[in-house]
């Protein structure tokens, strides 16, 4: 079966050779490659004319103002290819990602296949933030795991038959899709042998905003993970330790020491945590004692951002990307 590969871009001229090369560089190529632009004001689309240019077997389309699910589906729609595998611009694929991810839909054994994205980290908290945020491949849970469009390949069927990606949506749309790929009863596959690397946030304001705006479209959704429920009830918990030490503030007893007390028990539990976690996946001491900072952006952002979600709505889940 013959395979497209679909992307989308908005103003990546930094990150697009890299990933161009990546592409002409697989041991099994796709039938077709088409890049979707959404209207970049950088050198992107001249970038990618020069590799077709150049004979690259690629197709570039420009959507003005597009988000990431329209580009998507408007790439899909025209891609003529029975499978269709999906990553992103600003990731640099391994030489067998394309090869491996579309071998359990050749062999009828998946509708769905998802390959796993290894961190690409460079300065500290680059480090960080992958230490703190993404598993080793080790620890996906194959059953329950949902693919992310940074590395996925999919019957054309599949996505014909749940209507694509959801367009009143850009920041969790992957989710949104994943989900009702399941609803509609299709066949997963995990392939932890096609990797794409991908580099990580370079800042703590790039990654409260990344993870903020996961939130709030799951939110849009009314879609709830366990990781909300963990941010909520952290926030809950350390309220009430506050608001006791407030209160008891004037009390030079031992009562107002214990919420003092499990406050400071509470943040050593938390930072463990993750320090310890990080050294598992076999990150740097550097890195990992910076982890918990990382992990505490995220779950602040998952709180604000699930929270807010849930108060607007829709209305504000539909960006260009």
């Amino acid at each position: 079966m013959d395979v497209g590969l679909v992307t989308t871009l908005l103003n990546e001229e930094k990150s697009l050779p890299e990933f161009l090369d990546s592409v002409l560089a697989q041991t099994r190529p796709p039938r077709e490659v088409i890049l979707v632009d959404g209207g970049s004001r950088d050198r992107s689309c001249e970038i990618i004319r020069q590799y077709i240019t150049r004979g690259a077997p690629m197709e570039l389309l420009v959507l003005q103002g597009a988000n990431r699910s329209r580009g998507r589906n408007a790439g899909i729609r025209h891609c003529r290819q029975p499978i269709i595998a999906m990553t992103d611009v600003g990731c640099r694929l391994a030489k067998e990602w394309l090869e491996k991810i579309v071998a359990p839909l050749e062999r009828g054994e998946a509708d769905v296949a998802s390959g796993y994205f290894a961190p690409e980290a460079q300065t500290l908290i680059e480090r960080a933030i992958a230490a703190a945020t993404v598993p080793l491949a080790r620890e996906v849970n194959p059953w329950s795991f949902l693919p992310s469009s940074r590395s996925v390949a999919f019957l054309r069927e599949a996505w014909e038959k749940v209507g694509g990606y959801p367009e009143w949506s850009s920041w969790n749309e992957d989710t949104l899709f994943a989900l009702a790929l399941k609803k509609a009863g299709m066949k997963f596959s995990f392939v932890p042998e096609a990797v794409v690397c991908w580099r990580q946030q370079g800042s703590l304001r790039g990654l409260f905003r990344q993870f903020y705006r996961y939130a709030y479209g799951d939110a849009a959704a009314r879609i709830f993970f366990r990781h909300y429920g963990k941010a909520f009830l952290l926030a809950g918990w350390l309220l009430c330790l506050i608001l006791s030490a407030l209160l008891l503030a004037g009390d030079v007893s031992v009562i107002f020491r214990l919420p003092v007390l499990f406050l400071l028990l509470t943040a050593l539990g938390y930072a463990a945590r993750y320090v310890l976690r990080s050294r598992r996946r076999g990150w740097d001491w550097p890195a990992a004692l910076f982890s918990p900072l990382a992990m505490a952006v995220v779950d602040v952002a998952h709180y604000f951002g699930w929270l807010l979600g849930m108060l607007k709505g829709r209305r504000g889940a539909h960006n260009r990307s």
